[in-house]
């Protein structure tokens, strides 16, 4: 019997009954007649291939481990040398239903209706309603610029970072982004989030729910990021473009998305 152990996938060839062990094992069963001896070696050579596949698989998969995919944080892939810094912000949340009368602790994505309603969740069955929740961090600089990015909140939200307010969005399908440089301080930092998803004809879908093929979901139900740039940076792709931009007066260059430069 062939195994493989370990995650550098070491190959261990176990000889407990297995019956060529009287070869390999150099105990030579004389009583055997030409007949068992070429069966078995047979087997033997069989299982010799089955030790080489077995260990090419395992080269292929090792070779996979130390090449693995990399993924990319809101949207960014991580750069040697870059001042660009993600801080991913999915764990430590407060939420609540009740303005915090009461609340739990969650992590993100999150929606509000928790899962309760398995697959079931469509014909507009799903919460609708008013949804908060706020997350305490402690921050030390790393960069010049600050940036918070929400990948999507659903419905409509308000953002606010140390009692200011920061963003107030309309949509559940497009990020927020947002500067938070001089707002967002060095120690303790409060960040907060209201949203909801109840109906409301200014933005689209635009139809009540109950009307719809589909349902979505109130509460922050893809992840955040604090982003830390140098002074210039590449902008998020929200505003319709990509903005290469420093201070004023320095370098702002944009490519919008009918590719002219201005």
């Amino acid at each position: 019997m062939v195994t493989m152990s370990g995650s550098c996938g070491i190959l261990k060839w176990h000889l407990l009954g297995n019956p060529l062990c009287g070869i390999i094992g150099g105990h030579v069963n004389k009583a055997k007649t030409d007949k068992d001896w070429s069966v078995e070696m047979t087997r033997f050579k069989m299982d010799d291939k089955l030790v080489k596949c077995m260990f090419c698989a395992t080269a292929l998969f090792s070779a996979a481990a130390v090449n693995a995919v990399e993924f990319s944080k809101a949207g960014y892939w991580e750069a040697k040398g870059s001042p660009r810094r993600v801080e991913t912000m999915t764990t430590g949340w407060e939420f609540s239903l009740d303005d915090f009368k009461t609340s739990k602790n969650v992590t993100l994505p999150h929606s509000i209706d928790e899962g309760e309603l398995g697959l079931e969740a469509s014909g507009c069955v799903n919460r609708q309603q008013p949804a908060w929740y706020r997350r305490r961090f402690t921050w030390k600089k790393g960069g010049v610029r600050q940036f918070l990015h929400f990948e999507a909140i659903m419905g409509k939200s308000r953002v606010t970072l140390n009692g200011k307010q920061i963003a107030e969005h309309f949509g559940g399908y497009l990020p927020i982004h947002v500067e938070v440089t001089g707002i967002l301080k060095e120690g303790e930092n409060l960040l907060e989030v209201w949203c909801d998803n109840s109906n409301d004809p200014s933005y689209p879908p635009g139809k009540a729910q109950n009307v719809l093929d589909f349902t979505y979901f109130g509460g922050i139900y893809r992840d955040a990021y604090l982003i830390e740039t140098g002074n210039a940076y590449v902008s998020d792709t929200d505003k319709g473009g990509v903005r290469i931009t420093s201070n004023p007066g320095r370098l702002k260059r944009r490519i919008s998305t009918g590719c002219a430069w201005t």
